[in-house]
């Protein structure tokens, strides 16, 4: 329960901080430099709610594969977090 109320936080923090990202891009207006990789539909809908759902797909993914071998649910859950963290901190 510990290592997934862990996990959850760590999603949220990371939803806030790509939230907070995103604010500067809407203030920069539209720029074809600021929103070359923003997909036209979010901007719309920030532009016209000042929010808007999205998700961010990392050009590098972390190889979650050997998880599915291990049968010990914490263990495997603890192998998904660092692996994860391992791609986070090599790629950002």
């Amino acid at each position: 329960m510990k290592r997934t109320l862990s996990t959850l936080f760590s999603f949220l923090l990371l939803a806030g901080l790509v939230f907070g990202l995103l604010q500067p891009v809407s203030a920069m207006g539209t720029t074809p430099q600021a929103t070359d990789k923003i997909e036209t539909a979010v901007l719309q809908k920030i532009e016209a709610t000042g929010s808007s759902d999205f998700v961010i797909v990392m050009a590098e993914q972390a190889d979650l594969s050997a998880a599915y071998a291990i049968t010990d649910w914490v263990a495997r859950g603890d192998y998904v977090v660092e692996t994860l963290k391992a791609t986070a901190e090599r790629t950002q």
